[in-house]
């Protein structure tokens, strides 16, 4: 149990840096279709590299 509690903190990390990253490359996606131009956020790579 305690080695459990101890690892949870980085799962719960992993999982909020995932879900960060999925949400974040949805909106890009939205954003880099449509004809309005986003000068002050740079591109991010797909998340496979993320990890």
């Amino acid at each position: 149990m305690t080695s459990f509690a101890r690892l949870y903190p980085c799962i719960e990390k992993c999982i909020f840096r995932f879900l960060f990253v999925f949400c974040f490359s949805f909106v890009s996606k939205i954003f880099s279709s449509s004809p309005l131009e986003l000068s002050g956020i740079p591109e991010i790579p797909s998340g496979n590299n993320f990890f």
